[in-house]
């Protein structure tokens, strides 16, 4: 017999929700739906661009991508071709933070969809000629994204908001570190960070979470834990940066951007509603102001990207390149009327109430319920029920938001990205 000691050690939310760390390291995380035939399944690693070495930025996605290209057991045409045959549906992404690959599939397929997932992700081949087919496929996509200005432009933003940290870096890589990286520096890489005390696995579905863990114990529960200490260096102050870049597009794109709340941060829920009666959504003042009164802009919203210890609050818009100016000014003219008058509390109680339904609904989807147990497990620490979630939005209040925002935005540094047209 075991002794009790070395047995995995189980915990029961008040939730439906158990979580079950093997003596490995490995953690597991399960929430029961009752009544449901499909399942949600995700590996997730801890290990996201900001892990890259600085040589070799964009490793965790290339990652990401290699593992498909062909395990022990399956080519790629194998693995497409076995999930297909079950109509499961597999994706993976990489975050700045972890790496998901993840499953949706009919339950009865639960068993067989894991021993793939299993085999892509800890047994990846990483040959060499398997490489360099993906670095031309990275490659392309990073032109994808240098051709699309409002989204090149947000790695742009990262990259003076976060200055020399790993956060800064893009998640894709650059062309010089991408062309760098061979079959050696990923298999170092997942030698690295693809160990079991490294590795979240999230499942929602109507089965047993010990069915789940006797699966999960029967595949990983042999693998040998990492002997390395992972730390993570948290962003330095902020200071704060101006970049220009002409390249060919039509019109201007400007992003303002700032230090904000982290994941783990008590003003984080104040500054989710600052930014919805702020600029996101159609009723937000951005959006009623720049576009619906003065069509000054076409897009432009805010947005607040958090992150395990630190976050970023943006603000983007679109606009012709005589009118950036006006617009950068009446930017701030929306943000100053926040900061300096009485918030109306009709405005505030509507931020509130969408924040909420966003939350909320996003718990009525199993891929949205699987990845939020994995980023609470890895980010947070913590899993809140609707009712703390409800809670928690609701005790903030009209002074807390004002109080907040002035926090945060009130001395008017902001770090600004601009590409323009070419002439």
């Amino acid at each position: 017999m075991k002794n009790k000691n070395n047995l995995p050690k189980t915990k029961t939310h008040s939730l439906a929700i158990t979580r079950t760390v093997l003596n490995n390291g490995l953690t597991l995380v399960t929430e029961k739906i009752p009544n449901v035939e499909s399942i949600a399944l995700g590996i997730f690693v801890n290990a996201g661009s900001r892990d890259d070495s600085p040589d070799f930025s964009g490793t965790a996605h290339f990652m990401e991508h290699a593992v498909f290209r062909r395990s022990q057991k399956r080519t790629s045409r194998r693995i497409a071709g076995e999930f297909e045959s079950m109509g499961a549906y597999t994706n993976a992404f990489t975050s700045q933070e972890y790496t998901c690959f993840y499953v949706r599939a009919l339950k009865r397929h639960f068993r067989r969809t894991l021993n793939i997932l299993f085999d892509i992700t800890m047994n990846p081949m990483l040959l060499q000629k398997e490489i360099e087919k993906e670095q031309l496929i990275i490659l392309e996509e990073i032109k994808s994204y240098e051709d699309d200005p409002e989204e090149y432009i947000f790695d742009l933003g990262d990259n003076i908001i976060f200055q020399n940290h790993p956060l800064g870096n893009p998640i894709i890589g650059t062309k010089e570190s991408i062309d760098a990286i061979d079959s050696n520096i990923l298999q170092q890489f997942h030698r690295e960070y693809y160990k079991p005390d490294n590795i979240i696995i999230t499942f929602v579905g109507d089965i047993e979470h010990q069915i789940v863990l006797n699966a999960i114990s029967s595949l990983f529960g042999d693998l040998e834990a990492g002997n390395r200490v992972y730390t993570r260096i948290a962003p330095e102050a902020f200071m704060p940066m101006t970049l220009e870049m002409a390249k060919p597009v039509q019109q201007s794109h400007l992003l303002l951007g700032k230090r904000a709340a982290s994941l783990k941060d008590e003003d984080r829920t104040a500054l989710m509603i600052f930014n919805i009666l702020y600029g996101d959504g159609m009723s937000s003042r951005l959006y009623q102001k720049l576009r619906d009164r003065h069509g000054i802009a076409y897009s432009i919203f805010s947005t607040l990207q958090m992150h395990s210890d630190a976050g970023v609050f943006y603000i983007y818009a679109a606009t012709d390149t005589k009118k950036v100016r006006k617009t950068e000014t009446m930017i701030f003219e929306q943000m100053n009327q926040i900061l300096g008058e009485k918030l109306n509390r009709s405005e505030i109680n509507r931020a509130k109430e969408q924040l909420k339904s966003s939350l909320i609904m996003d718990l009525e989807s199993m891929s949205a319920r699987m990845q939020s147990l994995a980023k609470n497990e890895l980010l947070i620490g913590d899993h809140e029920s609707v009712k703390e979630i409800i809670e928690r939005i609701d005790a903030i209040t009209l002074e807390t938001v004002k109080d907040t925002a002035a926090k945060y935005f009130g001395d008017g540094l902001w770090s600004k990205a601009h590409i323009y047209p070419e002439k």
